[in-house]
């Protein structure tokens, strides 16, 4: 199921949806899109889109010449942290990720120029596939690092 934000598929977005055809593992389906801005302080020539799916997200930039483009992927194990600062109207998300630096702010992980609700929907969407694969892996027994918190 793609609960998608922005409009329809056809819209003037193809080569972002074409790089993500490319990118998706059998199997893995997209929940969610969004796209940055430029209003909002995304890219003027390259805004991103970011594609959250079961398994990661995806977020792709290309450039408005369509001369380049470049991907990022960040699966949800190594999130550490998601941080997010609210403007005037937009937002920007940025994901910590784990053994990286505290002062890292590699502005790719950024996604930048987004509204507020979007901002807020993808950071549910993530917490909710971060809730299944715990229950999955509790369920399981087959993670016997964790353990149950003592009262």
């Amino acid at each position: 199921m793609i609960i998608n934000i922005i409009g329809d598929r056809m819209g003037g977005h193809r080569r972002e949806y074409a790089i993500l055809d490319d990118l998706l593992a059998e199997g893995e389906e997209v929940g969610m899109e969004i796209r940055e801005h430029r209003l909002g302080g995304g890219r003027i020539l390259a805004p991103a889109h970011a594609f959250a799916t079961d398994r990661r997200i995806i977020i792709v930039r290309c450039d408005i010449f369509g001369m380049s483009h470049s991907v990022k992927m960040i699966r949800y194990e190594h999130i550490t942290e998601v941080k997010m600062e609210r403007g005037m109207g937009y937002c920007r998300l940025h994901f910590s990720l784990i053994g990286e630096q505290q002062e890292s702010q590699e502005n790719i992980k950024w996604i930048t120029g987004i509204y507020y609700k979007d901002a807020i929907m993808l950071i549910q969407f993530i917490n909710g596939v971060h809730a299944k694969s715990y229950s999955k892996i509790k369920s399981s027994g087959s993670a016997p690092h964790i353990m149950p918190l003592m009262r």
